[in-house]
């Protein structure tokens, strides 16, 4: 088993430490005595950036961490303070069993006192203190298990909580691109793919489908390819997100789904000579079928199950009042990854070096650029080596400039240098062609992405002059604005790391003043939202991707973290609006929700949010029979 630190942020503890009825047969509950006050007083006090949380590591060692030593000799101050540990199992949420209310949830640790906690002591320097609590006992070594945390104050528990895992993101920045001829961006092709493929324009465009057919009309295509064929753009990867209606088997419409995206596929590519990378998810609408009987006789059907919803879709009568809200979710939201064309695509490989050289010695910069471009687009696809590129000889010199930016930008794509090579490479260029606007925007772009893994020498004003005289170079507004947000998020962590908090809190702030300007897609929303979770901003996290959660076309990985931004707030677990992303969630990817109920070690948020009735009900029927969820192996371990 691999165990990790659960770090705890005060702002997400204090929600669930009510709900723990963890208390040791020996020592009384005293978190609503006055006798407790000072510590809730000092949790309600310490800054949000000290954490703290429990670490069980891989043979059953269980470990108190906290990143600042100051704060907890704060909380132990006495030689009946203490720490303890709730050791709980999966076991304990079988779908048919009751949970007990007045009793502890595991198994818990001895508790251990000022004297022994001192004595166990290791400095961690920057990272803080790790005291040993105890040891996981045998009859739980080999089930899930989560720690909770109990802190004792005067021979009283004072405090316990559980701890949930929400992903956060220090140093993921805004994409900004590079100049090559156009700006080059970077995507995954599709929800959770690894895979990164560049592009320089992106279509997103819906085509709609009747009833049973796979079939569409050519019309609905015709504007995507007329604009390819008057911008000279190619598709370089594409992601089809293919819709049935709910009524009908699932397995017949997952089949039909499938005959929708394998036809605009094939559309698509017919009228491209290259290969176009593709990925398809399908999907049946409940996400707008759930949104479009709102406010409608229909509306009771959110409260019965999707199989009873089927049902009463095989009614005639039933079926043919719904069809005008069921004809409008058989479609497929296409989403197009382009590049410019080179020109150049028939041109053979052997004869492609060749032409290069020519159009340099006969200084057609134009025609060389575009031999450039398609010979990085055959590397792309694998069908050049990705030393072909190093075989481009250019001259140092000014008339050249744009070619050697072009080189060095497909060089970092490709992977072919290191971030600092890039950045002397730019830092030639802009001595040998001040005026080169391009180069000076891709120096700048890679200084922060530099900075962004190490931020040994940074100087904060100078960057943001470097940011501010591309004003001067005609760089788009949007493009230095994303620069300066990036520049603030580097900036939080700088300062967060030297202690100096009110500038890390100013940094963040103007961060969040930055993104206000600028229209982000799915992936660069979830990039701030990490960003803010990082820093305990929750609600604003909620807030920027509260606009996307309920459009077909939101990204998955987009919803996830929203519900998973939503399970921090028990209160709202019964409201309309939680009901509807959790059956966002399910549609999206009925798996990948159930998983979110494990452990962190499995890639959950946390199973003992299970405690709750309603997310228990809804994990019961969505999930207990799914594979994978070792419902079963819980069983067996249990006796």
């Amino acid at each position: 088993m691999t165990r990790k630190i659960y770090w705890c942020f005060l702002t997400i503890s204090f929600l669930y430490s009510n709900f723990l009825l963890a208390q040791s047969p020996a020592l009384p509950d005293g978190r609503s005595s006055e006798q407790c006050r000072r510590c809730q007083l000092l949790l309600e006090q310490m800054p949000k950036e000290v954490l703290f949380g429990i670490q069980i590591k891989d043979n059953g060692e269980v470990f108190f961490t906290m990143s600042n030593l100051d704060w907890f000799n704060k909380f132990i101050t006495g030689p009946q303070d203490g720490i303890s540990v709730d050791i709980v199992p999966r076991t304990r949420y079988q779908c048919n069993k009751n949970l007990a209310e007045d009793a502890i949830r595991g198994t818990m640790l001895k508790p251990v006192y000022q004297a022994e906690l001192k004595r166990n002591m290791r400095n961690l320097g920057a990272d803080g203190i790790e005291i040993k609590l105890g040891t996981v006992p045998l009859q739980l070594r080999e089930q899930e298990i989560e720690g909770n945390l109990v802190i004792i104050n005067k021979g009283l528990i004072c405090y316990n909580t559980f701890f949930l895992d929400i992903p956060r993101s220090l140093w993921e920045l805004l994409p900004m691109g590079l100049y090559a001829d156009t700006l080059i961006y970077e995507t995954a092709s599709s929800d959770n793919e690894q895979s990164r493929v560049p592009y320089a324009k992106q279509l997103d465009f819906t085509i709609r489908f009747s009833k049973n057919s796979a079939s569409y009309n050519v019309e609905d295509l015709k504007p995507i390819l007329d604009s390819m064929k008057k911008f000279g753009l190619h598709i370089t990867s594409m992601h089809i997100r293919a819709y049935s209606s709910v009524e009908g088997s699932t397995n017949a419409n997952a089949n039909l789904q499938n005959l929708r995206a394998a036809s605009v596929i094939k559309a698509l590519q017919q009228k491209q000579a290259g290969p176009i990378n593709s990925s398809v998810t399908t999907l049946e609408n409940w996400m707008e079928f759930y949104r479009d009987i709102s406010g409608t006789s229909f509306a009771k059907m959110k409260q019965i199950s999707r199989q009873e919803i089927k049902q009463q879709l095989t009614e005639p009568g039933t079926l043919s009042q719904l069809e005008p809200i069921l004809q409008k979710h058989r479609k497929a939201v296409v989403t197009l990854y382009l590049d410019k064309n080179s020109g150049e695509e028939s041109t053979e490989e052997k004869v492609l070096e060749n032409k290069f050289k020519k159009a340099i010695a006969d200084k057609k910069i134009n025609e060389a650029a575009a031999i450039q471009r398609e010979i990085f687009s055959r590397i792309i696809d694998s069908r050049l080596p990705s030393t072909y590129l190093g075989r481009l000889e250019i001259p140092q010199e000014k008339l050249y400039s744009g070619l050697l930016t072009n080189q060095a930008t497909y060089k970092f794509y490709l992977q072919d240098q290191p971030i600092d090579e890039t950045i002397e490479a730019f830092k030639s260029i802009v001595s040998l062609d001040p005026s080169n606007a391009k180069a000076r925007y891709n120096l700048c772009a890679s200084t922060i992405n530099r900075y962004a893994k190490d931020t040994t020498g940074l100087q904060p004003d100078s960057i943001r002059e470097q940011i501010q005289s591309l004003q001067k170079y005609k760089i788009a507004t949007s493009l230095i604005t994303r620069m300066k947000l990036n520049l603030n998020i580097i900036l939080s962590e700088y300062y967060m790391s030297r202690y100096e908090y009110d500038k890390k809190d100013k940094a963040a702030r103007e961060a969040v003043q930055y993104y206000s300007d600028l229209d982000l897609n799915d992936g660069e929303l979830l990039t701030m939202a990490k960003y803010l979770s990082y820093y305990s901003l929750l609600e604003m996290a909620e807030k920027i991707l509260s606009p996307r959660v309920g459009r077909i076309d939101v990204s998955e990985d987009l919803v996830f973290y929203y519900l998973n931004l939503k399970l921090f707030r028990p209160a709202e677990y019964q409201t309309e609006e939680f009901k509807t992303i959790l059956n966002n969630a399910l549609t999206l990817n009925n798996a990948r929700f159930c998983r979110l109920f494990r452990s962190q070690e499995h890639k959950g948020i946390g199973f003992q949010l299970l405690e709750d009735p309603f997310l228990r009900s809804a994990w019961c029927e969505q999930c207990s029979k799914l594979p994978g969820m070792e419902v079963e192996d819980m069983k067996r371990n249990m006796n």
